[in-house]
């Protein structure tokens, strides 16, 4: 079954996350509030997770520096990684030069978070 983490700072945002996860079938979502969460929960004994969607905000780490931590761990680089921002300094071209497979711009329509989801998560 597909495993998505999800790293949002607001509550509101998490909840959402994870009623997305149960509208898709198949899907598990599993959310943190912080890329110091993030990084405790993938260096846990359990399976990594298949797609990792961090907003660009969350403090006192940034998604930026979490996504450069997963890419220069050997044993995450694999995983997808999408950048979440509501700041207009981030765009899809250059969350893409730091690394990210994907990039949504808050707010953004469902169907694309579902589009990005399908594209980058195997189906098992």
């Amino acid at each position: 079954m597909p495993h998505i983490l999800v790293v949002e700072q607001h509550n509101d945002l998490r909840a959402f996350f994870v009623t997305i996860g149960k509208d898709l079938p198949g899907l598990t979502v599993h959310a943190v509030s912080s890329a110091e969460e993030a990084l405790a929960y993938l260096k846990q004994e359990h399976p990594k997770p298949d797609l990792i969607l961090a907003t660009v905000g969350t403090r006192p780490m940034s998604g930026v520096e979490l996504l450069r931590t997963v890419k220069e761990d050997q044993e995450l680089t694999g995983i997808p990684f999408i950048l979440m921002s509501g700041l207009y300094e981030l765009n899809e071209d250059r969350a893409k030069n730091i690394g990210a497979q994907g990039f949504l711009q808050k707010p953004f329509a469902l169907s694309e978070l579902q589009r990005l989801i399908r594209q980058l998560v195997p189906q098992k």
